[in-house]
């Protein structure tokens, strides 16, 4: 249980850093005749606010790339937590 517990708190780091890397990456420009675009390594969120009729770039939400994101930041935390416990453990 206690192994549990550590790893949902790793993971639940790994997801805040990824939502923080989400913004600070993101571009927000659509205020600008521009668009705002969310996602870290993957873009899926896209608004699109310029004069191009129809849209110049492919906007609104992508489930599956989203599902990248998510699968990546999966990896991420579980590569990250293994190595974390196996230096611990060579103390």
């Amino acid at each position: 249980m206690t192994s549990f517990i550590s790893i949902l708190k790793f993971f639940v780091v790994v997801v805040c850093c990824w939502y923080v890397a989400c913004i600070v990456f993101g571009t927000h420009e659509a205020a600008s005749d521009g668009s705002d675009e969310i996602g870290f390594p993957v873009t899926f969120k896209r608004e699109f606010n310029g004069k191009c009729d129809p849209p110049c770039v492919e906007t609104g939400f992508f489930p599956g790339k989203f599902i990248l994101d998510i699968l990546i930041v999966f990896v991420i935390s579980f590569v990250a937590r293994s190595v974390v416990h196996r230096i611990k453990v060579r103390k």
